[in-house]
């Protein structure tokens, strides 16, 4: 079949690679994609498509145009613009929820609400709508406090403020001087909680999932978990559990992702995509501290090369709402729709001098001649499984996925604050590490930083 996917950040990058190592897939098409998508010339190809609600008329045409059957949506925006809704009702099956369904990530008040009703565990919480009510409850509260815009910052729009300047500060920049737009209109103020985060997702149909491997994001700018929130600064697959309580896994899937699935189902959502629930494992169990409903940037990165399988055949299975009838056919035929393996993987973010805040654009990048998925070519389709597992026999495998890169006069420079994700898949997390951090330190432009913990 042929796949399109929308978005242009090291997520599609990782989501595009994943989707053209599927037997069931002709053809990859990357709306807008980017540099790394464009190497990809066996099997995928960039078109300039605007998934903005203006345009759904010409991603639609496109999709009959060249017989697309599926098409996955990236990023949050697309989303909650409603493209899903559009393209579904023209007939073409769509991996991502509606507008309904993205409320759970677009409104962290709502994904609140929602886990309250449907007994997820979940932090205490209050919203306001007006920056005095909000400074007046700082005044009469204890901190640290929690405080997040309300609606979609881009993986931003997060500060733990632990001292009661620091959160008046805070609240003053989200709602009186829009530091970030309409998503600050309202604020939401979660309880503080001890403990490590995880990150859970599930690939669903609104009635069945498919659990994918956990991850560990590690969103602040600076080591040892210091500085603002970012995007996301790296990421690595499997989490270790064991220290942290017995049984975890199990009651993430059936305290969290079921009860979220089941309550989706129960209010009429027909939610066709990517669950994904941001946890804090406490000393009481795991707890939200908030949803998303698109695939995580960067867990998808770490995540995504430790699976096998049909995952674009899952992927429409999903779309098409028949995830139970094609795993009882995978399994009928003495199979399982996807398998993960048993490797670490690992991703650094190298990100541009000045991000989270403001950074300069348009520099220069080089060393990335030297690895298996970069500027130079892609590791996809039948020739290119094949080189993978050759790879893999060795020391392990190194993969760059791009995110804020452009081609200028030619050349590959630089064009957003998270510029490339370096993912190594490997034995054991720390040799993944060391793959991961050698080729990070091959890799330069000027201003370039990275966190030189994580995993840690």
């Amino acid at each position: 079949m042929n796949v399109l996917v929308t978005g242009s950040g090291a997520r599609e990058h990782a989501l595009v690679w994943r989707i053209a190592l599927s037997p069931s897939v002709k053809r990859v098409f990357a709306a807008p994609g980017n540099p790394g998508t464009a190497a990809m010339t066996d099997v995928a190809r960039n078109v300039p498509l605007n998934p903005n609600p203006e345009a759904f008329e010409e991603t639609a045409r496109f999709c009959r145009q060249n017989d697309i059957e599926l098409v996955v949506v990236g990023p949050e925006n697309h989303l909650a613009a409603g493209l899903a809704d559009y393209l579904r009702d023209m007939g073409i099956h769509v991996f991502g929820p509606g507008k309904r369904g993205t409320m759970l990530e677009a409104s962290k008040a709502y994904g609140m609400d929602f886990a309250r009703r449907y007994s997820i565990p979940h932090p205490r919480f209050e919203s306001f709508e007006t920056c005095d009510a909000a400074l007046r409850y700082v005044e009469k509260t204890q901190g640290p406090w929690v405080i997040k815009t309300d609606g979609l910052a881009l993986g931003k729009g997060v500060t733990i403020a632990r001292d009661r300047g620091e959160a008046l500060r805070t609240v003053r920049e989200y709602m009186a001087e829009g530091a970030y737009g309409e998503a600050g209109r309202r604020i939401v103020f979660q309880e503080f909680l001890e403990g490590r985060e995880v990150t859970a997702m599930a690939l669903t149909d609104g009635d069945y999932m498919i659990p994918l491997p956990l991850a560990r994001d590690h969103k602040r700018v600076g080591e040892g978990d210091l500085g603002p929130m970012t995007g996301g600064m790296g990421a690595f697959s499997p989490v270790d559990l064991t220290g942290e309580g017995s049984g975890l896994e199990d009651r993430i899937r059936e305290e969290v992702l079921e009860r979220a699935v089941a309550g989706l189902k129960s209010e009429g959502i027909d939610f066709r995509g990517l669950l994904y629930a941001g946890l804090m494992i406490t000393k009481d169990g795991p707890k939200i501290l908030e949803f998303n409903v698109r695939f995580g940037d960067p867990e998808t990165q770490c995540v995504l090369p430790r699976i096998e399988g049909d995952f674009a055949g899952v992927l429409m299975a999903c779309a098409g709402g028949r995830l139970r009838r094609y795993v009882e056919e995978s399994s009928s035929a003495g199979g399982v729709p996807l398998s993960v393996r048993r490797e670490a993987c690992v991703t650094v973010v190298m990100a541009s001098g000045g991000y989270p805040g403001a950074y300069r654009k348009g520099i220069p990048i080089s060393g990335l001649d030297d690895t298996g998925l970069d500027i130079q070519g892609a590791v996809s389709g039948p020739e290119g499984r094949r080189q993978g597992e050759d790879r893999r026999q060795g020391e392990g495998e190194v993969l760059v996925f791009h995110a804020g890169t452009k081609t200028q006069d030619g050349a590959l420079v630089t064009s957003g604050g998270r510029v490339l994700s370096v993912t190594a898949l490997a034995s054991s997390l720390d040799v993944a590490l060391g793959l991961a951090y050698r080729k990070v330190e091959s890799i330069r432009f000027d201003g370039a930083f990275y966190r030189r913990d994580i995993g840690k």
